[in-house]
């Protein structure tokens, strides 16, 4: 369904951490990239998406298995996904959240440094 493009489908956590899991250690595979695509856009439920990508973000951030390199792209792409067509103030409100989520799930100083990493490399100033 997601390969049809169709708008309203339903994906989940563990399927965005099995897709994670199919990657090379340094790439990530073509269907985490298809999955991740389906995320955010004008018409998202931000709520609804934000509990999906955390919840695989808490299912794969500790897991040792998975390259620090894979880990820190999956999060890269889910942000830049569930952030796109997002106004700046929207996008700030989707920032903050993903802080939060570090804050009371991950508390992972590593976490936090990779998103202002992010910022910086995406030139993106926080007014």
């Amino acid at each position: 369904m997601s390969d049809c493009k169709l708008d309203f489908i339903t994906l989940d956590a563990e399927l965005l951490v099995e897709s994670l899991k199919n990657s090379q250690p340094h790439t990530l595979s073509d269907g985490f990239l298809k999955l991740a695509s389906r995320f955010g856009g004008p018409n998202a439920d931000l709520e609804s998406h934000l509990s999906v990508l955390f919840r695989a973000i808490a299912a794969t951030w500790r897991d040792s298995k998975i390259s620090w390199t894979l880990r820190y792209a999956a999060v890269g792409k889910l942000l830049e996904e569930v952030s796109k067509n997002r106004t700046y103030d929207q996008f700030i409100g989707i920032l903050k959240e993903f802080f939060m989520f570090d804050q009371r799930v991950l508390r992972d100083l590593r976490f936090t440094d990779y998103l202002n990493g992010w910022l910086r490399g995406h030139f993106i100033q926080i007014r």
